[in-house]
């Protein structure tokens, strides 16, 4: 029988370890590892290369960037395979950056170099630095493959409820003190931070994460229909009614992103369900998420009412009345769809607005924005980013200096991107392009990005593992660092490495929560 769908009744007792093992996210068998990664990775490389020989792609950066395909998937499968930790996250990586962008350029029958700043030197940095993940991924797999991880799996159905509590009420009061509520922080230039805000930003991940807790609890208490569970539906709909008042895309999709991560790693992906959710996921997001909420960041009324600042009145009425208006208003909706596109003018990418929406999971065109004008004017900028993020990681109670964002807009600045009076949200470039930024091709794209690669690594696996059992805390990491690892820039990387952290300072909590209850 096929362990992935086996369920057990409650009632039947504790199943033991041998039975869980197979049921979330594991580990690819590694017999033949190098062959099938060369097999896969230059099957599935050649591939790409064809198709972008027909697109009139130039010969070397269609080489180049065949090959950051190729040492991408040799990183997946090193890494330990999609049903893994470090392989689901450099497949993310790959995925975001270079499959999905190149994919779209293939159907727009565009050369994959046109429309970048860069034509040479990107798919340069893209090469080097995926053959830097790839060293640094087998490094790491390589010193830690007997290591035994701090946190135990996390199977017992009473353990996963208190679990799910504490992440539920920890994860949504720093849900709403984040979202609305500036309490206990300082206020520089309009930007807030510190305090309880400060604090809410490392706790506020929970909230989508009990999603998943629920989703594993359902599973291991021998429900059938896990995703009808009450403590599943409550997650999500809280989570999501506290991210639609907040007007934010990303936070709205993640509780389903998390529900459906969750229901892979228990069921993998030869159960046929989970493609309807991932096809109905994709829908909702790319026809009614990102119209509605883009709209209400371009209409004047809209903008202003959800200003930082405002009231959660305020934001909940325009929500609610851009919502109305969309569903029951089709020259709204028209209108509503058409402002949104033109939301995405930075992305240049693809020379097509209609496929905007897709800026956040093509993010090529996003590493050229900054490889270019460094490329173009020189200015490489040294140990600044790393500086700028390990000034970030002390609390801003120890450190009154601590900057107010990531190093992203002085970057810009610095490289010539935007004035260097300009003020604004970071941008994004990812940490490749950062590295690049930083010390070059072979000493950033690749070095860096090997080194980067395997201290973060080292850090999950030292702590949770790389889901060689029913590990559950792999999909806290994957959740919360599944399009952060690929979209944010080097010093965020390094302020953000505390989140490693909560996982595990939660897994003790709960496990007090559930003596103060036995007691």
């Amino acid at each position: 029988m096929n362990q992935s769908h086996v369920f057990y009744p409650a009632g039947r007792g504790f199943p033991s370890q041998a039975e869980v093992a197979p049921l979330l996210l594991r580990p690819e068998r590694t017999e033949n590892v190098v062959i099938k990664s060369v097999v896969i990775s230059f099957a599935v490389g050649l591939v790409y290369f064809v198709l972008q020989a027909f697109t009139g792609t130039n010969l070397i950066a269609n080489i180049l960037l065949s090959g950051a395909i190729i040492a991408g998937i040799c990183a997946v499968i090193v890494g330990g395979g999609i049903r893994s930790m470090i392989g689901l996250l450099n497949f993310s990586l790959l995925l975001k950056i270079l499959l999905i962008s190149i994919a779209i350029k293939i159907l727009l029958r565009q050369p994959s170099e046109s429309y970048l700043a860069a034509p040479e030197m990107t798919p340069r940095v893209m090469c080097l630095g995926f053959l830097g993940v790839l060293a640094g991924t087998a490094a790491v797999r390589l010193m830690l493959r007997r290591h035994v991880p701090l946190c135990a799996p996390v199977t017992d159905p009473d353990q996963l409820t208190n679990l799910f509590w504490v992440c539920f009420v920890v994860g949504n009061i720093a849900g709403i003190i984040g979202y609305f509520s500036n309490l206990g922080s300082v206020t520089v230039e309009g930007v807030s931070a510190g305090g309880l805000l400060g604090i809410s930003h490392f706790l506020q991940p929970l909230r989508d994460f009990c999603v998943a807790v629920a989703v594993a609890r359902a599973h291991f208490s021998g429900s059938r229909r896990i995703l009808l569970n009450p403590l599943v539906l409550l997650s999500v709909g809280v989570a999501t009614a506290i991210s639609f008042g907040a007007g934010s895309k990303i936070l709205l999709v993640s509780p389903l992103f998390y529900g459906i991560l969750a229901v892979f790693a228990i069921q993998g992906l030869r159960h046929w369900p989970i493609y309807l959710l991932v096809a109905g996921f994709c829908l909702i997001l790319g026809k009614i998420v990102f119209p509605i909420i883009n709209y209400s960041r371009t209409d004047d009324f809209a903008r202003a009412e959800n200003a930082i600042g405002a009231s959660v009145d305020s934001k909940w009425a325009s929500s609610l009345e851009v919502t109305k208006r969309y569903f029951t208003d089709s020259n709204f909706r028209a209108a509503a769809t058409i402002a949104a596109n033109e939301s995405y003018t930075e992305n240049q990418y693809f020379g097509n607005k209609e496929f905007g929406v897709w800026f956040r999971f093509a993010l090529l065109g996003n590493a050229d924005n900054l490889i270019a004008p460094t490329t173009l004017h020189g200015s490489y900028t040294g140990w600044e980013t790393i500086i700028w993020g390990v000034r970030m990681l002390p609390p801003r109670f120890l450190y009154k200096n601590k900057p107010f964002a990531d190093a992203s807009l002085e970057l810009a600045q610095i490289s010539g991107l935007v004035d260097p009076e300009a003020a604004g949200a970071p941008l994004a470039f990812g940490f490749m392009a950062c590295m690049y930024n930083a010390f070059g091709l072979f000493f950033g794209a690749f070095i860096g990005c090997g080194i980067l690669s395997f201290v973060f690594y080292y850090c999950c696996i030292w702590i949770y593992g790389n889901a060689s059992n029913a590990n559950i805390w792999l999909l806290y990491i994957v959740g919360y660092w599944h399009h952060l690892w690929a979209e944010i820039n080097i010093s965020t990387v390094i302020a953000t490495i505390w989140q490693v952290l909560i996982g595990w300072i939660i897994l003790v909590a709960s496990k007090r929560v559930g003596e103060l209850l036995r007691s």
